[in-house]
């Protein structure tokens, strides 16, 4: 009878710790959630050259641009803001290079950035070859984001690939003896109708008399 009791006791003893452990778990991981997390913020992309519906001559056509990071969460080399207490270590938001596009074509420039944007990057280079006419341009940046999964006591991290886009510029190339042969025309063609407007002023004028 001892025996069963004592068995009783041990067999509630033990449900009761598992009950409590049971709890204490299912707490813990409330206060604790598995989060996962990623940052895939765009930088900021100011381009100071071409400017929108501006025209520029051949030999004075220059793109100049530079690359900050971005208002949005964004880390860099031993930045652990993103995933609080966790030290990120060497885990950081990157640009790795920028293509340039001209008229919706990748053009032969692909710039190495390989930047964290903890100083912002700058960069200015000639455009070249670029024909009389009406262009287009926009900067693609091939970046590296963070992502990560946090619980409990443990977090396991990694990089991810994506893009980031500036806007479109729209721009004219003109060589100067081009824009002045054009503007010599526009000057005559103007002149020519002022003359036949008259001629025919002066026609109605006589018809009437």
């Amino acid at each position: 009878m001892k025996k069963n009791a004592l068995f009783i006791a041990i067999c509630v003893s033990i449900l009761l710790s598992s009950s409590t452990l049971g709890n204490q778990m299912i707490n813990t991981a409330n206060a604790n959630p598995m989060v996962f997390r990623r940052f895939d913020a765009s930088p900021t992309i100011t381009i100071q050259s071409p400017q929108d519906n501006q025209t520029y001559s051949p030999d004075n056509t220059t793109l100049v641009f530079s690359l900050s990071k971005p208002n949005a969460e964004w880390t860099g080399p031993y930045d652990d803001s993103w995933f609080e207490p966790i030290n990120c270590g060497d885990f950081g938001n990157k640009v790795v290079n920028a293509t340039i596009y001209i008229d919706g074509q990748p053009s032969n420039l692909s710039i190495d950035v390989n930047s964290t944007l903890l100083e912002p990057f700058n960069y200015s280079v000639p455009l070249e070859g670029l024909a009389d006419g009406n262009h287009t341009l926009q900067i693609c940046l091939f970046c590296n984001g963070v992502e990560g999964m946090t619980w409990m006591a443990g977090y396991d991290m990694g990089y991810f690939d994506y893009y980031a886009y500036s806007q479109t510029i729209a721009f004219t190339v003109a060589t100067p003896d081009s824009q002045a042969f054009m503007d010599g025309a526009l000057i005559a063609l103007f002149v020519v109708l002022v003359v036949v407007a008259c001629l025919v002023a002066l026609a109605l004028y006589r018809r009437r008399k």
